[in-house]
């Protein structure tokens, strides 16, 4: 790169060249350029939702999948602003949330968001501030669709809610043990039959707190078996009540597994 210039010298015309040697600055500049497209078709194909958001809160970069799932195009983007995409009950948290990102934070954040027709739907991501000669001139937002976990979560909550009043109303007498022998469930007719309330007895250990000494050996042998995922039926077992009597019950014992399929207790 350079510059020339022409003058006459007796007559004759001189000119002049100066050049610098831009190498190095164009290798640079095309290594940026090359970095930049990498990282765009990067954004572009991934599954989550990644927007870059400017000072003035309008877009300046959004990936596919963001169009997709809000149900915008690239052409409408100029028209509209961060605020046009939030759920109404997020605003206020949201511009505080980008106050502090444009501070130079990097916050997590789980928000609503609303789509182009109307729908609302639940993400979770971070939020990263974009520098320019040392100042923040904008942020990236990536985002995870969350909705469909939020509802399955809410239906899960749900579904075990109604189990816990099943069981705890239910007039057959419920209780269960975790892996140490400690109880952690004991329904209402539970209650009755013993005398002991659900808040006396949770923590303690079933067998020595509860079972008449001559069988104690053969009900931890139960649970034991239980607990290895081994169930018993109809078996008879003795609890103590509050003021020392003995009640015979029938017991099925249950193996109790979480989500995973790892035992965690006894019904």
């Amino acid at each position: 790169e350079g510059s020339a210039t022409a003058q006459q010298d007796d007559g004759n015309l001189v000119t002049h060249a100066f050049f610098r040697d831009i190498t190095e600055r164009e290798q640079v500049e095309r290594a940026l350029q090359e970095s930049e497209t990498r990282y765009r078709d990067l954004f572009k194909g991934t599954n989550d939702m990644i927007q870059s958001v400017k000072m003035d809160y309008r877009f300046e970069f959004v990936n596919s999948s963001w169009l997709a799932i809000l149900g915008y195009t690239e052409d409408e983007l100029a028209d509209i602003t961060i605020w046009d995409v939030i759920h109404p009950d997020e605003l206020d948290h949201c511009q505080v949330m980008f106050a502090k990102v444009f501070e130079g934070t990097n916050p997590n954040i789980q928000t609503s968001l609303i789509t182009k027709d109307g729908r609302r739907i639940e993400v979770r991501g971070n939020a990263t501030p974009r520098y320019e000669d040392g100042k923040v001139v904008a942020t990236h937002v990536f985002f995870h669709d969350i909705t469909e976990l939020d509802r399955s979560r809410a239906e899960l909550e749900r579904v075990n809610q109604e189990l816990t009043l099943l069981i705890d109303n239910a007039n057959a007498p419920i209780f269960g043990v975790d892996t140490d022998g400690n109880i952690n469930e004991w329904n209402q007719t539970t209650e009755r039959i013993t005398g002991y309330s659900k808040n006396e007895v949770l923590g303690n250990n079933l067998v020595e707190t509860y079972i008449t000494e001559d069988y104690t050996d053969a009900v931890q042998a139960v649970l034991d078996h239980a607990l290895k995922g081994v169930e018993s039926n109809n078996y008879e077992l003795p609890l103590y009540t509050n003021n020392g009597d003995r009640v015979l019950v029938l017991l099925n014992a249950s193996t109790r597994r979480d989500v995973t399929g790892n035992i965690i207790g006894v019904v």
